[in-house]
């Protein structure tokens, strides 16, 4: 198992099967509690306007609507955020967009949300060297603490 983006499939080989009974599928992890909602986890890309002129709040408006996303959901491995898309290139992207559109809860994946420097950088080799069992629980904590301190001196 691995977790990717769904944009993961544009660099897969054209013989890859994808689906239910394929070389790569998608499904919802069951809650870390019983009786809780299951998270779907998702990453974000966000526009921002860096001017308040007529045009960028055009833009801004315009990327907000369904029919802003149909030539991205054509091209494969983009899912958005509005129920009305529907331009999806393949069944398993219409399936992803369903999972989370249907999800009682969306959340970000936490280096997302974190410097780059941090997220990108000392936060994904220790949790790999973690997840290898190179370092322990105790060790990725001290160090990633030392590496948040570092970026905020």
């Amino acid at each position: 198992m691995h977790r990717n983006g769904s944009f993961t499939q544009n660099w897969l080989s054209e013989d890859t099967d994808i689906g239910p009974d394929g070389d790569l599928d998608v499904f919802v992890l069951p809650p870390s509690e019983l009786g809780d909602d299951p998270p779907v986890l998702a990453g974000l890309d966000l526009a921002v306007a860096l001017t308040d002129e007529p045009a960028a709040q055009d833009l801004l408006a315009h990327l907000a609507t369904p029919r802003s996303t149909d030539a991205w959901a054509g091209a494969g491995g983009f899912i958005g955020v509005h129920d009305e898309v529907d331009q999806y290139a393949s069944d398993f992207d219409r399936r992803i967009a369903r999972l989370l559109v249907d999800a009682p809860i969306v959340a970000v994946d936490g280096s997302d949300q974190m410097h780059p420097a941090f997220g990108e950088g000392a936060f994904w080799e220790l949790i790999s060297q973690w997840a290898g069992g190179a370092l322990t629980t105790e060790d990725v904590v001290v160090e990633l603490d030392d590496a948040r301190e570092d970026l905020t001196d």
